[in-house]
């Protein structure tokens, strides 16, 4: 008896970054027709939060945690693929399958609901454990493995970190002081060269200006998000620019015109707050 399976994926393989290949089932038909798991996801902002200010971290992540999830029976057949031996398909969960975030999610919080929030954070596979002393942290690593070990679950050795005072947790740096720059996102600003030209200080602020929602309080003080730049030797040939010639002297030098008037002198001081000199340049 033939039977034909009403879905059928292809294999994909995919070069990865360290020079290896990884085979991929394209299952993109199969995900569209799947309805979206409304599980949340664990919010960043106050796992990362709740992390901090912690002496003992560690950090762990699952290996292939997606594989120990197994398939219902009724649902082996639509992850059925094809290739030059026959076709098969998946009895556990695949990594590229809509909603497994969720779905391991639910498992993990299912596993761990009795530590999460107090000496446990998990999210999806990246799962933290966290003490205020030493002791404490390793009687926390106790439970946890005991955990793991009862529902055998796997850890990933080349990605996980015993008992550290900071580390990196879904791109933020974290310690006992709190929450750090990672150098590896901030490296090519960091090697950014001086702007001296007019045109690398236009290009600069364009740059800083696109960033701006990324930095606090930038937008605040108009100094620090400058909306047009120019010389101080255009400002002549640039008659809807008034006053940038005092506003520079009362930046400059901290003198006024001599001619202003208590009146003229208050505006000054107001329109000044707006502007900041950069070497010879006055920008706002």
């Amino acid at each position: 008896m033939v039977e034909y399976p009403k879905w059928l994926a292809n294999v994909v393989p995919v070069p990865k970054k360290d020079g290896k290949v990884k085979v991929f089932v394209d299952l993109r038909d199969l995900n569209k027709a799947s309805p979206k798991d409304d599980f949340p996801l664990p919010h960043i902002d106050l796992l990362v939060d709740s992390t901090t200010s912690h002496l003992m971290l560690s950090f762990m992540d699952g290996f292939s945690g997606y594989n120990k999830i197994l398939m219902a029976l009724e649902d082996m057949e639509k992850t059925t693929f094809i290739t030059e031996w026959g076709t098969y398909c998946y009895r556990v969960m695949p990594f590229w399958l809509k909603n497994v975030g969720t779905t391991y999610q639910r498992a993990t919080t299912t596993l761990f609901h009795d530590m999460m929030h107090r000496n446990v954070e998990v999210y999806v596979d990246d799962m933290i454990v966290k003490s205020q002393g030493r002791a404490d942290h390793l009687a926390t690593l106790g439970r946890f493995f005991e955990r793991i070990h009862k529902f055998r679950l796997r850890l990933n050795p080349k990605k996980c970190t015993f008992g550290v005072t900071f580390g990196k947790l879904l791109g933020h740096m974290l310690s006992e002081r709190g929450i750090e720059v990672d150098p590896d996102k901030i490296k090519v600003i960091l090697d950014m060269p001086v702007p001296r030209t007019k045109k690398e200080i236009r290009g600069f602020l364009g740059r800083l200006q696109y960033i701006s929602c990324c930095i606090a309080r930038l937008t605040n003080k108009s100094r620090f998000a400058p909306a047009c730049c120019c010389l101080i030797g255009d400002i002549e040939v640039q008659d809807d620019l008034p006053w940038h010639h005092n506003i520079y002297q009362l930046l400059r030098s901290g003198t006024y015109p001599e001619d202003a008037i208590a009146k003229d002198r208050r505006a000054l001081r107001q329109l000044a707050t707006r502007f900041v000199i950069c070497g010879e340049t006055l920008y706002r």
